[in-house]
Formats: structure tokens, C-alpha cells, sequence
């Protein structure tokens, strides 16, 4: 079960890297959507610190930030 989260989450990564923001906004949200389903928080942090990544270069700076915030709980 944890392999489409990941695979989702690392399609995420390698969208971002090729600056296709749009792409990698809907695949960290389907990522963090997958973690959250399978109470992982783990996963869940990752994705939203992807997501704070990805708003951050789409210049949502706000959004950014209350991802990255977010990521912090399920990291610890």
C-alpha cells in the first residue's frame, strides 16, 4: 500500500525538478490525499513539505508557508 503513495509522491519530485509546477502541485496533493488515507504521517510531512516547495516556486508564499508549518508535526 505505501508504494503508490510513494510513487506518487516521487512523481511529485520529479515534476517539480522539471519545473512542471501544475503537474507537481495535483501529484503532491494526490500524495498527501494517499498518506493522509493510510494514516501515515510520515508520508503525510514529506508531502507537505513538498507542497510547501511547490507553492513556494509558484510564488504562493502564504500557501507555502502553511504547508511547510504543517510538515513539522508528523516529522517530529
Amino acid at each position: 500500500p505505501e508504494a503508490g503513495g510513494n510513487i506518487v509522491f516521487n512523481l511529485a519530485l520529479v515534476y517539480l525538478d522539471q519545473g512542471r509546477l501544475d503537474a507537481a502541485l495535483d501529484a503532491a496533493q494526490e500524495g498527501l490525499r494517499y498518506f493522509r488515507a493510510q494514516e501515515d504521517p510520515g508520508g503525510e510531512g514529506r508531502a507537505l513539505a513538498v507542497l510547501g516547495d511547490v507553492y513556494d516556486r509558484m510564488g504562493r508564499h502564504d500557501d507555502a508557508i502553511r504547508s511547510i508549518e504543517a510538515s513539522l508535526p508528523p516529522l517530529r
